[in-house]
């Protein structure tokens, strides 16, 4: 019965969130460029459909800003040597802006990715 629980425990530490601060740079349309403190959340990736029915591979990754208190949409944020577009406000606070990032993968996978004798 202990094994259980020191197994059930390991996958807990597994699934953890992990967060890291780092510095990003957020870029507006016009060449308006400046540095921003955030705090990163480990990136997911996840299936969506767009308007023409193709299925893309999007990575989202969590962004808590520590200095902005606004923030553009069609930005774009350069993060862990990484281009992000915004995705999707999930708070706005006095002390912070907390944004879902974005990276669409434009290859299509709704084709058949299996391999055998044709």
């Amino acid at each position: 019965m202990a094994s259980r629980f020191r197994g059930m425990a390991s996958s807990v530490r597994a699934s953890h969130a992990h967060y890291f601060a780092a510095q990003v740079t957020y870029h507006e349309p016009g060449d308006v460029s400046r540095t921003a403190d955030a705090v990163l959340k480990k990136s997911k990736t996840e299936s969506r459909t767009d308007d023409q029915g193709r299925i893309n591979r999007v990575t989202l990754r969590e962004c808590r800003f520590v200095t902005l208190t606004d923030i553009r949409h069609d930005a774009v944020i350069t993060a862990d040597g990484m281009q992000w577009s915004i995705d999707r406000v999930l708070e706005r606070e006095a002390s912070g802006l907390h944004v879902m990032l974005q990276r669409i993968q434009t290859n299509e996978i709704n084709r058949p990715s299996y391999r055998g004798k044709g």
